[in-house]
């Protein structure tokens, strides 16, 4: 078996999903796992932040909560045209509309309706697949370098050549989609690595005394991504042995 990043074939064309039930199994796991969409409409630089709030199979159907800024409301409610892209497990999830939605109700809240789009693309690449941590080997991360929050501790619960996913023990972490920690450290088992990370999303349930959030590594040396990347292959190849029973 070659090794994680043993593909010297390099990123792989996207899938076209087309199937409505192909397309549901994507969308249900967006809106499930609260994964932030950034929606851009056509002709205009600004990006939107939103999320999936619900799906209808029978009537073929997502729905997307009010955008943030609120600004791009109007531009969606109108039917301009737009792309939505999101990241699920290393996995970049884009689509496009250029329709006018149905507006209503997903929980008490507003939520625009659409029709499921005629082609979803899920492009995954190698160096992108996320391997969950080792129960009995944790890895943190301290979250510094903010220019308002003082340095936070973050459990990690899976990690890719490209960032990471961690658990805060606090609900309010200050932590805000887009923010720069141009001072953190990876904490592994063999040694410190400091780095930069940005904050792709955080997000407190209320009935849990923690929060998850979501990093994406930047500005990483080449020896600071050779450290992730054997990690990141170490606990793959754990992974896979636990899969097929080697440990019983």
């Amino acid at each position: 078996m070659s090794g994680f990043f043993g593909d010297s074939s390099g990123p792989q064309p996207p899938k076209i999903l087309r199937s409505p039930v192909e397309q549901l199994g994507i969308f249900n796991q967006l809106a499930q796992q609260n994964i932030p969409l950034t929606l851009i409409f056509q002709g205009q630089g600004q990006r939107f932040l939103t999320y999936l709030t619900g799906t209808e199979r029978g009537r073929g159907k997502l729905a997307l909560d009010e955008l943030v800024p609120v600004e791009g409301q109007r531009f969606l409610v109108r039917g301009d045209s737009f792309q939505v892209d999101a990241h699920l497990d290393g996995v970049h999830i884009y689509w496009k509309s250029h329709a006018a939605p149905e507006m209503g109700l997903v929980e008490g809240h507003t939520a625009a309706w659409f029709d499921l789009p005629d082609e979803l693309y899920y492009h995954q690449k190698r160096s992108a697949f996320r391997a969950p941590t080792l129960p009995g080997e944790p890895i943190s991360i301290l979250l510094g370098g903010h220019a308002k929050l003082p340095t936070q501790e973050g459990k990690i619960l899976d990690l890719s050549a490209t960032g990471c996913r961690v658990r805060i023990e606090q609900q309010e972490t200050g932590l805000n989609a887009g923010d720069a920690l141009t001072g953190s450290m990876l904490v592994l088992p063999d040694g410190k690595l400091p780095l930069s990370a940005e904050v792709r999303h955080c997000k407190a349930h209320d009935s849990l005394p923690y929060s998850i959030a979501g990093l994406r590594f930047i500005g990483l040396d080449g020896m600071a991504q050779r450290t992730i990347d054997r990690y990141v292959s170490q606990l793959q190849r754990e992974a896979r042995r636990r899969q097929e029973g080697d440990l019983f």
